[in-house]
């Protein structure tokens, strides 16, 4: 979505499915966005935001489903992920690469991290978590929540909601 930089594509998804065999870019090299109202998005692969320097990515889900294997919120670009709404994936990774920047807002919703993967704010970039009142949840003595994971990133968490291990 949005391959060639200074792109645009925009998906908007009411009471459907958007789904993929493999993995998709939301901004590739230009601006890509997604909006779900009722529906769900789907791969069986990763879904990457903001996948390449320069480019941008935004999902925002409000009463549908988002299910993957790999969630990255900005991967070299910048990314913006706002959810009411569930997303099953087995990791998430907001800020991946160094000069990325990912923002996470979880609102009346629950993220569902994987066995053995973790939800990472702030890899090797920027990331940036805003909870509303919903939830995060890893796997049980498996995945973890982690806030700045290497020297060079920056990670930061606010509001209010619950993390824990499902």
């Amino acid at each position: 979505l949005a391959f060639s930089n200074g792109s645009v594509g925009r998906v908007y998804v009411s009471n459907g499915v958007f789904s993929s065999g493999y993995e998709f870019h939301v901004g590739n090299g230009g601006k890509g966005e997604i909006y779900v109202r009722g529906g769900s998005v789907t791969t069986v692969r990763d879904i990457d935001m903001g996948y390449s320097a320069g480019a941008t990515g935004l999902i925002s889900v409000q009463s549908g489903t988002v299910s993957c294997q790999e969630l990255f919120v900005g991967y070299n670009g910048i990314a913006t992920l706002i959810v009411d709404a569930n997303i099953n994936c087995r990791m998430l990774i907001a800020g991946s690469q160094v000069g990325s920047t990912g923002y996470v807002e979880v609102g009346n919703a629950k993220l569902s991290i994987g066995a053995n993967y973790d939800a990472t704010i702030g890899d090797f970039g920027s990331g940036t978590l805003v909870m509303k009142g919903g939830a995060i949840g890893t796997a049980p003595n498996d995945g973890d929540f982690v806030v700045r994971k290497n020297a060079s990133a920056y990670g930061l968490c606010s509001g209010w909601g619950t993390c824990t291990s499902t």
